[in-house]
């Protein structure tokens, strides 16, 4: 979680779709934007799960879930 400047609903919608890329990445030199799909394949591929909750001007947090063995 964080304090930060949050995300309108639209974006957090789009955080874990692969042909989404956020924050001008590649235009700063940065990433390609797959980080967030590519953790939400692995995720699934352990029978687990990762979402986002944000309020835009409150900050957002993420949630990872794994199951119990």
């Amino acid at each position: 979680s964080d304090t930060g400047q949050g995300m309108p609903d639209d974006l957090v919608r789009d955080l874990f779709k692969r042909d989404k890329v956020f924050s001008g990445a590649v235009a700063a030199g940065g990433g390609a934007g797959l980080g967030l799909y590519i953790a939400k394949g692995f995720m699934q591929l352990q029978n687990g799960n990762i979402t986002a909750e944000s309020v835009k001007g409150k900050g957002s947090t993420f949630i990872v879930s794994l199951p119990r063995r």
